[in-house]
């Protein structure tokens, strides 16, 4: 349905049926540092509604559950569970929930700097697919720690944690978010023993075989068949630290028929082969143990691959 600008009214209602986590940003001055305002939680209910006319600030609204409608070049649009609401200051941003249905959504304020680029890209509202989860995961993570221990360190760790996911989502339609591949490396994840080949990837991602590997490069910065080796490597070394499986076992799991050719991959991914990544990490567990047992104090280890 259409909407004229000149029928619509500056409106703020949320309503007694809509719980909210609000974090405020004087809880970190890194909030101030990555230009963030106020940011939250919301499960909208019945009468939930907000239209600003020329806001000072952008909005990022990533839906997790139920729906709702957004403005969209005078239209409402449907926002459901998968899709993300960008909005860029100084454009009416309007959205409320429908009779009937909750909308469960994470969303912040962003506020425009002139010396560093917008926090979301583009210069209209616009509704794009995106994942909510990952915002959704630092909204709460945030608020809790506010909330409770209230640790700085923590605390910034988590407000970094929430501006590279609502960057993530305010550049990705850049990138082609409609197909965002994280869905196809879960699936990959679930059965890394599979032939996996770039076309099969490419036709359950639904896109040609050449733009699987433009995309994969842009999400993750490594081509499709290296990104499932990847998995592979990390799942093997799990697997090798919390494990006795032979090597060989180890191996057929994760894919490989060859032993040798999996020790060979295992050594490029992480830097050593699998037997003696497997004694590193034994030797380095029972030093931990021996010094808590003298101490009583935890053990701190630079990790392999970690120097600097």
């Amino acid at each position: 349905m259409r909407v004229l600008r000149k029928k619509l009214r500056e409106t703020h209602i949320v309503g007694n049926d809509t719980p909210e986590k609000i974090i405020h940003p004087q809880i970190s001055p890194l909030m101030d540092t990555f230009h963030i305002g106020l940011a939250g939680i919301s499960d909208a209910g019945p009468g939930f509604r907000m239209v600003r006319l020329n806001p000072r600030f952008g909005h990022v609204l990533a839906c997790f559950e139920g729906s709702g409608e957004v403005l969209i070049d005078n239209t409402w649009r449907a926002c459901t569970a998968g899709m993300a609401y960008l909005s860029p200051p100084n454009h009416v941003c309007a959205y409320h929930t429908l009779k009937k249905h909750r909308w469960g959504f994470a969303w912040l304020w962003w506020h425009p700097s002139a010396t560093e680029a917008p926090l979301v890209a583009g210069k209209t509202p616009r509704l794009i697919a995106a994942d909510a989860e990952y915002l959704r995961s630092a909204v709460v993570g945030l608020y809790r720690e506010s909330i409770g221990a209230a640790q700085p360190t923590a605390i910034d760790n988590w407000v970094q944690l929430l501006y590279v996911y609502a960057k993530r989502i305010g550049e990705s339609d850049l990138f082609h978010a409609n197909h965002n591949l994280h869905a196809l490396w879960e699936m990959v994840d679930a059965d890394l023993a599979h032939p996996w080949t770039r076309e099969g990837l490419a036709d359950i991602a639904g896109i040609s075989s050449e733009h699987l590997r433009r995309l994969c490069h842009q999400q993750v910065g490594r081509g499709p068949m290296r990104h499932v080796s990847y998995l592979r490597m990390h799942r093997a070394a799990a697997l090798l630290e919390s494990t006795n499986q032979k090597v060989e076992s180890i191996a057929k799991l994760v894919g490989y028929r060859s032993g040798f050719a999996f020790s060979t991959a295992f050594a490029r991914e992480m830097g050593m082969p699998p037997r003696r990544y497997r004694e590193e990490r034994r030797l380095e567990k029972r030093s931990r143990h021996a010094v808590r047992e003298r101490t009583g104090r935890p053990f701190s280890i630079t990790r392999w691959g970690d120097e600097t």
